[in-house]
């Protein structure tokens, strides 16, 4: 009995044994193909570039697998959404159906299309127009560019209200009303060339308002900047502009500047500024100021201005002349360093500089030379301050009127 007993208790023993081995065995298996599963799983995600794969301890379940795939998937970045190409002689019935719409927020590159809706729209996406027509004030407040295009916009208001960014070249052609730029808008005359606002080897030949930061660099202005905000023109040409308007103009018939602005290097030469409008009780001409004017802050560094004229004088009829500040009208703070200023021509006041505000203008290293004005200040009309400066050959046109 004994001994029977000792039997089945040394084959219970035997049997725990195995089956005890055989647990251990398996854990060890699965506890592999975890780590297996691990490893392909991160090569996988490499390949794919797809985000982070989080690490796996050898006690992790096929749920937590199942989780960490789960977001993966989640966190993977969307693909760039594709862009949609319209074309006015083949794509006409989508074109007309889009036109109805008020905003487009795709990517589109739109051909061959006049524009028909009578409000408008808002483009929030990124989109270019090439060869097409805007007939009625729009908005913008994604990324918009104008290739060989017509905005063909009378509005108070502006063509485009400008909230984003918008890109233009030098075929696209504005009949009336011109882009009004809104808090951070940006107008870049160029096809996508630039970078963090800087703009280089362009043609400016369309007005528009800038109210981020700006930088030009070798480029040739033929419009009027209106500057809100922070700009910079270096080695640029402010040159070769004839113009006559009809109405009165006080602001700069080139640089408008209600912010921070400054040149360095610069070249401002024959230029004309006119008006034909007249006072309807008076006759007298109406009052026009020149090329740049400053309600601001005013840096020039190294600049050359030479045989620019704004307005004109009669002889015999003295208060007809009100052209003034053939290069600089300034009513704000202005600095200027190791300038030249040279056969300049104001119908009135200021041959070369007008300044309207006391100690606002700090003039420093420069020389004034031939400079002409109708009736006061040949070189300089106004309050300055002068440090090392050389004047000659300076005059008015009548005598008495603070000849210099």
């Amino acid at each position: 009995m004994f001994r029977k007993t000792s039997i089945y208790f040394v084959l219970t023993i035997l049997l725990l044994i195995v089956l005890s081995a055989s647990s251990v065995n398996a854990i060890d298996n699965t506890d592999n193909t975890t780590a297996t599963e691990q490893t392909q799983l991160a090569i996988t995600d490499s390949n794919d570039n797809i985000v982070t794969t989080q690490e796996i301890q050898t006690s992790n379940t096929e749920k937590q697998l199942n989780e960490l795939k789960d977001n993966n998937v989640k966190t993977d970045k969307q693909p760039k959404k594709d862009v949609i190409t319209l074309n006015g002689q083949e794509d006409r019935e989508e074109l007309e159906r889009l036109d109805q719409e008020f905003s487009i927020n795709g990517t589109y590159r739109i051909e061959n299309y006049e524009f028909q809706r009578s409000y408008g729209h808002c483009f929030d996406g990124d989109v270019t127009l090439i060869n097409c027509t805007l007939n009625y004030h729009s908005s913008n407040y994604g990324i918009l560019e104008l290739k060989n295009c017509t905005v063909n916009v009378t509005s108070a208001m502006g063509a485009i209200l400008n909230h984003g960014t918008i890109y233009i070249n030098e075929y696209t052609t504005f009949v009336s009303s011109d882009i009004l730029n809104i808090e951070d808008g940006k107008v870049i005359y160029a096809e996508r060339k630039t970078y963090n606002g800087i703009v280089e080897d362009e043609n400016i030949t369309l007005p528009f308002s800038n109210g981020d930061n700006t930088t030009f660099i070798n480029c040739n202005i033929t419009a009027q900047i209106t500057n809100y905000a922070n700009i910079s023109f270096i080695n640029c040409s402010f040159s070769n502009n004839d113009v006559t308007l009809n109405s009165v103009k006080y602001d700069g018939f080139l640089l408008n500047n209600l912010g921070n602005a400054t040149l360095i290097g610069c070249l401002m030469e024959n230029n004309s500024f006119n008006t034909t409008a007249t006072n309807s009780l008076t006759g007298h001409v109406s009052i026009i100021n020149g090329a740049i004017f400053n309600n601001a802050t005013l840096n020039i560094y190294n600049s050359s201005f030479s045989n620019n004229t704004v307005g004109y004088f009669f002889k015999d009829q003295i208060w007809r002349t009100e052209g003034s500040g053939t290069c600089i009208y300034n009513n704000g703070s202005c600095v200027i360093d190791n300038c030249n200023f040279s056969d300049n021509y104001a119908g009135r006041y200021g041959g070369a500089i007008a300044n309207a505000k006391a100690d606002g203008c700090n003039i420093t290293n420069s020389t004034f030379t031939n400079n002409v004005a109708g009736t006061g200040g040949g070189a300089i009309y106004g309050y300055y301050s002068l440090d090392n400066c050389n004047f000659t050959h300076n005059g008015v046109e009548v005598l008495g009127h603070n000849s210099g």
